[in-house]
């Protein structure tokens, strides 16, 4: 028995298909470091969600049922005598997809989105921030109507199969930096921050205090959630050549980048 983790979207359907695993354990612990790791990050910003499945299940099979089973294949073989087996549909013969309406209508208008969100609810933390990104895009969705929703489902572009030996995929990664560290730093001196500073092992590590007391980690966390106008968001991208056994198991396309 074999247990799998799959990427799938809302429909069921399966998008990814990521490492198998000959053992539950291993397959629950590498499930649990997707889901709460970079990996299920991408999956939530799909609106698509891991699913850890077991395949290869071998049923027991009683004498009096064995017996039965027989006897049916039997007769069924007697009656498919001289008949040309079935052919097999050959992977990937549908041809290309299109994809579906909801993820294009997603991608087009999640930068918007993100946009309006930053200004509403700067304070969010990026976990709550992309779930939140999530919910808008659905709930907007749902208010379409059917013929507004039919012109997305229309237009969006059709998903060319990839090549099964080398396929060049480009990953972005976004880059949050701070404008003015010094004057950062002097702001918030200002409004009563503290710096404290930890020892471990040679290395020195800091960490911000607010009035309040809440304890933040790194300057460009304090500068997204207070001080927006002092991060620069930028997108780096990077074209990567992978052959055909890599090809499902590239890694996550978008990648945060926080600076201390």
């Amino acid at each position: 028995m074999a247990f799998l983790i799959l990427e799938k979207e809302a429909d069921g359907s399966v998008v990814k298909e990521y490492e198998s695993y000959d053992s539950l354990l291993d397959a629950r612990k590498a499930f649990g470091q997707m889901r709460h790791g970079s990996v299920g990050k991408g999956v939530v910003d799909k609106h698509n969600y891991l699913e850890l499945a077991a395949s290869g299940v071998t049923k027991m099979v009683y004498p009096e049922a064995k017996k039965t089973k027989s006897s049916k294949s039997s007769k069924k073989k007697k009656e498919n005598e001289g008949e040309a087996p079935p052919k097999k549909k050959a992977k990937g013969s549908e041809g290309p997809k299109r994809m579906s309406g909801y993820i294009y209508y997603s991608n087009s208008k999640r930068p918007q989105v993100k946009e309006r969100l930053l200004k509403e609810q700067p304070e969010l933390s990026s976990k709550d921030f992309n779930q939140e990104v999530m919910k808008i895009l659905a709930a907007d969705w749902k208010k379409l109507s059917p013929s507004e929703q039919q012109h997305y489902k229309d237009i969006a572009p059709i998903q060319q199969p990839k090549d099964k030996t080398t396929s060049t995929t480009t990953t972005k990664k976004r880059r949050d930096t701070i404008v003015d560290k010094v004057a950062l730093q002097n702001k918030m001196e200002a409004d009563g921050f503290k710096t404290i500073e930890t020892e471990n092992e040679g290395k020195v590590s800091k960490t911000y205090e607010s009035q309040t007391g809440k304890i933040y980690t790194s300057l460009i966390e304090i500068a997204r959630t207070l001080y927006p106008d002092h991060v620069k968001t930028g997108v780096l991208e990077q074209e990567i050549e992978k052959g055909g056994d890599q090809l499902g198991k590239d890694p996550i396309q978008v990648q945060e980048i926080e600076e201390n």
